[in-house]
């Protein structure tokens, strides 16, 4: 079984991120932060990036309703929308392809199977 690394980023890098007029989206139970996305635009495409819930909030379509309010932010000429997880991640390709995505690629990389699955954007 292979470890993903911590995904790690400071929190000028946050900012910066939110500063740049990208889509970046929080789910709040009360005052917590229970999760988030962003989307990252690049010319017709646009990559759906560090979608996280908290693991107690887990089953309760906050990953569902946060890929779709990220995909319904996509900027003015995005076409498609994408994103990539694990090929062993058995729950998010299912939430992910029960969204409509679609598988367009899987390949071998240094943390097993990467699975990139995209959609029109809406």
């Amino acid at each position: 079984m292979w470890e993903l690394p911590p995904l790690t980023e400071t929190l000028d890098e946050i900012r910066r991120h939110i500063e740049s007029g990208q889509p970046a989206i929080g789910a709040w139970d009360g005052h917590r932060l229970v999760g988030s996305v962003r989307g990252k635009a690049d010319g017709e495409r646009m990559e759906v990036a560090r979608l996280s819930v908290a693991p107690d909030m887990g089953g309760r379509g906050t990953g569902r309703r946060l890929l779709e309010a990220v995909t319904g932010a996509a900027p003015a000429g995005v076409r498609v929308v994408w994103l990539f997880t694990g090929g062993d991640s058995v729950q998010s390709l299912w939430l992910y392809e029960s969204a409509g995505f679609t598988r367009v690629d899987e390949r071998q990389d240094d943390f097993g199977i990467r699975v990139t699955l995209e959609k029109k954007a809406i």
